[in-house]
């Protein structure tokens, strides 16, 4: 059986940010695996994107006016991972819901959703129209205010990091987490996470990678289970992943 390749296209430009949305998709993947064993980890790779696609998600350049080009690319580039045929080939792809989750109609509508839709899904489902089972192996991943609102989740690790200099000093932060602690659901209802505490986005792949609670926020059922409901929903996906532990 083929081995399962997942492309990852994130609108963040941090230098870590492919590596940040990995470890978010390995969690959630693990999450799904408890539930219902289903795969062995070494036949799934999680594949970053090239340069060119890279820098067309890159802050969104794909929804400027003048970026048709960008969403070519990024168009032409899912309709390769998706018909591969050395691979079980999928593609993530992370959008910032850019709005509370309480103005998402549950997670399922913001304008990035939106114009995902408009300028390169259609456009794919068009390319694709011989091949419309394809379709079902795009997922999207969308944190609703954005991604730290899952990150921030991870309080034991941002208190850890508060623990030492030079951000030890703000108190008023430190006790911000600790109440994020005690009350997860709040973060989803964020503006701009990002900006409410000194962290910022600096330490994003350290709080991805570090003992991220992911059943904890899955718990919170808002954007980040809404997320892994949404893979798990991929009947694809989860055939691929039992594949792989087929002798």
């Amino acid at each position: 059986m083929r081995p399962v390749s997942i492309a990852v296209l994130t609108e963040d430009s941090a230098k870590d940010a492919h590596a940040v949305v990995q470890c978010l998709l390995r969690a959630m993947l693990k999450l799904i695996d408890e539930q219902l064993p289903l795969y062995d980890q070494n036949r799934i790779k999680l594949q970053p994107s090239e340069d060119p696609e890279k820098k067309a998600m890159r802050g969104n350049l794909w929804q400027a006016h003048t970026s048709r080009q960008a969403r070519i690319l990024l168009q032409r580039y899912m309709e390769r991972q998706l018909k591969r045929t050395d691979v079980e080939g999928f593609v993530i792809v992370h959008v910032d819901g850019d709005r509370p989750y309480r103005q998402s109609k549950a997670g399922t509508e913001s304008h990035n959703q939106a114009r995902f839709e408009k300028d390169i899904f259609s456009k794919l489902r068009v390319s694709l129209q011989d091949r419309p089972e394809l379709l079902e192996r795009v997922v999207l991943m969308v944190p609703f205010y954005s991604i730290e609102a899952w990150l921030y989740q991870n309080t034991q690790a941002a208190l850890r990091l508060y623990g030492a200099e030079p951000y030890c000093t703000h108190t008023t932060h430190i006790e911000r987490f600790r109440e994020w602690q005690q009350d997860p659901a709040v973060l989803d209802e964020i503006e701009k996470p990002k900006e409410a505490v000194s962290l910022g986005d600096r330490f994003n792949h350290e709080l991805a990678s570090q003992r991220f609670p992911a059943q904890r926020v899955y718990e919170v059922e808002k954007s980040f289970h809404k997320s892994v409901e949404r893979l798990r929903a991929c009947a694809p996906l989860l055939a691929a992943l039992l594949a792989t532990r087929s002798p």
